[in-house]
């Protein structure tokens, strides 16, 4: 749930989503997420797909 929140939950300012692509020699495509504060530094959410 944390990945769709769009305020930082320690100081309330408007978070940041950053999506990276790699390419995958055995699974295509990998996407890593990140919402992390620029107001405050705090990590929200990190995770990856593919």
């Amino acid at each position: 749930m944390r990945a769709f929140l769009e305020e930082c939950p320690a100081c309330e300012a408007e978070l940041d989503q950053v999506e990276n692509v790699r390419k995958s020699c055995c699974a295509g495509e990998l996407v890593s997420v990140s919402v992390d504060c620029p107001d405050c530094g705090a990590c929200v959410f990190s995770g990856s797909y593919a």
